[in-house]
């Protein structure tokens, strides 16, 4: 009877809480359509001779946006603009080349948390990279 009590309270305890579903996602940019044009994106910055440019860091924020339509979206959601991962690396490669960069070093994208009662939540993402200059580029 202990027995059946516990996992009586147990399963009132998962099924009240709202346990999420297990999930995976994958989030990839895919760099070759710039290695093709000659542009680097690493996460590295070893192992390379450049001139410097500078730090580029861009926030991109989920929300509306003008001239957005997304007709997959749940109801009230079809002009909200979630920016992919290959989004968001094209927007560093824009700035960088409008910089004169033919490279961006130590790339990386982060996703920014809100934290609230009922948990974290993914609002945006911070990208940034060391536009550079490469040297000897074949």
């Amino acid at each position: 009877m202990k027995k059946f009590l516990l996992l009586f309270t147990i399963a009132i305890f998962v099924c009240s809480c709202g346990v999420t579903k297990y999930s995976q996602t994958t989030y990839f940019a895919d760099f070759r359509d710039y290695t093709k044009d000659g542009f680097t994106i690493t996460p590295s910055s070893s192992g390379f001779t450049y001139k410097s440019i500078g730090d580029i860091s861009i926030d991109f924020k989920i929300g509306k946006k003008d001239g957005y339509n997304n007709p997959d979206a749940e109801f009230g959601m079809e002009h909200i603009f979630v920016p992919t991962y290959d989004y968001i690396t094209a927007e560093m490669v824009k700035k960088a080349k409008s910089l004169g960069a033919n490279a961006l070093l130590n790339y990386k994208v982060i996703p920014i948390y809100s934290a609230s009662k009922y948990g974290s939540s993914i609002i945006g993402y911070s990208a940034s990279g060391f536009a550079v200059n490469l040297i000897n580029v074949k």
